[in-house]
């Protein structure tokens, strides 16, 4: 395998890296400012957690759905072939999507924390940003990571 077809894994490594950052300056700032408003509607604060909390449970049945589809897609294409160059790009860049979907998936519900933190002063909104942090962190993409992901469509070891 040459390093042009690893690529993504380098680029997964920057897009997520970004992501992480952006997260990370929008607590630091919303945590820095308070909340930006003195209307405070304890009804709503209530109504806007709760939304985040459902959100956050909607989006795991959704991603397990998505990748459970695009896995059994993969699989069925990818399942006892042996390594090509282009066989391993193409599973690089399989393996960013399945990376980036749920570190997007995290930033969007982190973002939102931020944002209802910012609007509510609720500092358990805050908490959404840092656990989206967490999570954006352990899904950087690895060699590790991405041989086992290739393990696990292929049915083979690669090294």
């Amino acid at each position: 395998m040459d390093a042009s077809s690893l690529a993504p894994i380098r680029y997964g490594r920057i897009i997520l890296g970004v992501l992480a950052l952006g997260l990370t300056v929008l607590a630091v700032v919303a945590g820095a400012l308070g909340p930006v408003s003195e209307m405070h509607d304890a009804q709503m604060d209530g109504m806007l957690l709760l939304v985040l909390g459902l959100l956050a449970l909607g989006e795991i049945p959704a991603y397990a759905i998505v990748r459970a589809s695009m896995r059994a897609r993969l699989q069925s294409e990818h399942e006892g072939q042996t390594p090509t160059e282009e066989r391993v790009r193409s599973l690089a860049q399989a393996f960013l999507v399945t990376t980036l979907i749920p570190a997007a998936m995290l930033e969007g519900w982190g973002l939102f924390g931020g944002i209802i933190y910012l609007i509510t002063g609720q500092w358990t909104a805050l908490l959404a940003p840092i656990i989206a942090i967490i999570g954006i962190v352990l899904l950087l993409p690895s060699h590790d990571k991405f041989n086992r992901f290739v393990s696990d469509i292929t049915g083979q070891h690669w090294p």
